[in-house]
């Protein structure tokens, strides 16, 4: 279902989670509201969203993982920070006893890394990035796989609040 207009009655659930959808979903406020209103007065809600911001890897070239993660975080993702903004929009949804606690994810695999290889041809494809620096990225980045020294990271914030 369409996280914006959930097809459930006021207060059928007794908790509620989602879970790394709110950065795809055009208007997170609206989805937000949504999963507060299918929860019981009394029950809990909670959601779990990257920030891309935080996103770190190490690559020789940091002003192409610079442009790499601006599209990623900017054209790629509706809401590329929205795991910062959950305990705001927590709290616009009317909900109480707001909490939000950061988990960073370390990967040591760019194939576990949520696409992170086909991002510069996804730019490129754009028009963003030229032949040469989606070879250098790709070059890169088997280059620190074959040397067993390739690392991705990002912080997810996982925020909850109580339905009054």
């Amino acid at each position: 279902a369409d996280a914006r207009a959930l097809p459930y009655e006021d207060g059928a659930f007794d908790g509620t989670r989602i879970d790394r959808v709110l950065q795809h979903v055009p208007g997170p406020e609206d989805a937000v509201d949504e999963i507060a209103r299918v929860t019981r007065g009394g029950g809990r809600v909670v959601a779990i969203d990257p920030d891309q911001e935080t996103l770190v890897a190490d690559v020789s070239d940091p002003a192409l993982l610079r442009k790499v993660k601006d599209f990623r975080r900017d054209r790629n993702l509706c809401n590329g920070t929205i795991g910062r903004q959950l305990p705001r929009l927590f709290r616009r949804a009317g909900l109480a006893d707001v909490e939000c606690e950061a988990a960073t994810l370390v990967l040591t695999d760019p194939r576990d890394a949520f696409g992170f290889m086909t991002w510069p041809r996804l730019m490129h494809a754009e028009g963003l990035l030229a032949d040469d620096e989606v070879a250098r990225w790709e070059a890169d980045i088997d280059a620190s796989v074959a040397g067993g020294e390739f690392l991705y990271a990002v912080t997810f914030f996982i925020t909850s609040g109580s339905k009054p």
